[in-house]
Parts: C-alpha cells; structure tokens; sequence
C-alpha cells in the first residue's frame, strides 16, 4: 500500500509542478521584460519531484519511528 501511495505522490508532485509551470511561462509572456522558457517549466517538474521525494521519505521515516510505538 505505501509503495503504492509514493508512486501516485511522485506523479502528482511532477503534474501538478507540470502544470503550475506552464501556467506561470505563459502568465510570465504579458510581463515587459520577462519571457517564457521552457527550462523554467523543467525545473519546476524537477523540484516537484524532489519535494515528492523528501515527503516520502519523511512519511516513511515518521510511520517507521512514531506510528504504533
């Protein structure tokens, strides 16, 4: 069951990066002196996918140290 909640927290932490992302570069367009960059939308998958990383290994940490001690 855990593994199973990890992997759907890795996809919705890249999606929800994904899209928060793209809304932002083309939010970012209208903006004088600012401009869209797809390696902007990366990093912001990318660091999805690492807060998805560090809460799952703090949720695996807590449930193994304080859950039913």
């Amino acid at each position: 069951f855990f593994i199973c909640t990890v992997m759907t927290g890795w996809w919705i932490g890249f999606i929800s990066a994904g899209v928060y992302g793209i809304t932002d570069e083309f939010h970012q367009s209208f903006v004088p002196g600012r401009s869209a960059d797809i390696t902007d939308v990366l990093a912001d998958c990318v660091g999805g996918l690492v807060g998805a990383f560090i809460y799952s290994i703090a949720v695996k940490y807590i449930r193994k140290n304080y859950v039913n001690h």
